[in-house]
Order: structure tokens, then sequence, then C-alpha cells
């Protein structure tokens, strides 16, 4: 979430995001009974109005900007078992709203915004997949070069 909410506030301030596993409905991540009493101390408590009020400025799905033209490329990484992020309330959710901001813009100068759902909990993925997956995005969107360490 962090990185969805600092690359909305800044979006001049990066060229590629990852975002993995993330919380971007904070509305209903803190209207849910799962949502303990350290959630609603650490993100805010949607029940004092000024506390909502606050949230609904940070939340990304409330957040996402008419025109997506500057900013940056996103890849969000998310696990369908996940049992604290249910990737249909707020990954396939949040990369859906942003899509449909999308259609009608020119597709040249649009970011590249992607998503990718993994069968297990995301948090638990291997190294060497996840990495795969974070550089190969990186490395299109930012063009560096990769050198052998050999």
């Amino acid at each position: 979430m962090l990185m969805a909410v600092a690359s909305q506030q800044r979006p001049d301030l990066f060229a590629a995001v990852i975002c993995w596993a993330g919380t971007y409905d904070m509305i209903h991540f803190l209207e849910k009974v799962y949502c303990y009493e350290e959630s609603r101390v650490e993100y805010g408590d949607i029940t004092d109005k000024e506390q909502f009020e606050h949230i609904l400025r940070y939340s990304p799905l409330h957040n996402i900007p008419e025109t997506l033209v500057k900013n940056p490329s996103m890849l969000i990484l998310s696990g369908l078992m996940d049992p604290t992020v249910d990737p249909r309330h707020y990954s396939a959710r949040f990369l859906a709203s942003m899509h449909m901001k999308m259609q009608h813009m020119k597709a040249d100068s649009l970011p590249l915004i992607l998503g990718r759902f993994f069968e297990k909990d995301a948090h638990k993925l291997l190294f060497n997949t996840k990495s795969r997956l974070i550089f190969s995005f990186l490395h299109a969107i930012l063009k560096f070069e990769i050198y052998d360490a050999e």
C-alpha cells in the first residue's frame, strides 16, 4: 500500500513501482470483522468522522487520478490464497479501476500497469520467482543494463 500511496501523491518521484499484496481499499479493509484493533490504531478508525476523511485521502483505490499519464508504471503482485489481503477486494479491484480510467486515454502516453496473481499466498513465493518477475518488469521500464556476474 505504501508504494501505491507514494506514487499517487508524488508520481514525479517514480518511473516504476512494485506493489505487493497491498490493502488498496482501506475503507473495506478497516470495516472487515477480521481487522484487528492494532490495524485501526495504525491506519485509522472509520467510525470516527475525522479519521474516516483522513483515510479517504490516502486510500489508494479512492485516489486514482482521473488521468494516469503522469503516473509511474506499476506492477501489482498478489496471491490468490492470501489469508489477510484478499486479492478480489484489493489488488484485482485496484488494477481494474486503474484500467477503467485508462480506457479513454491515448495508448502512447500511458504507463504500463500490470498485475500478476499467484496461485498461493504471495507472501510465501520463492525468492527466485519474485526476483525474476520484478527485475524483468523493472528492466522493461527503466531500460537498465544487466551484466553477467562472471
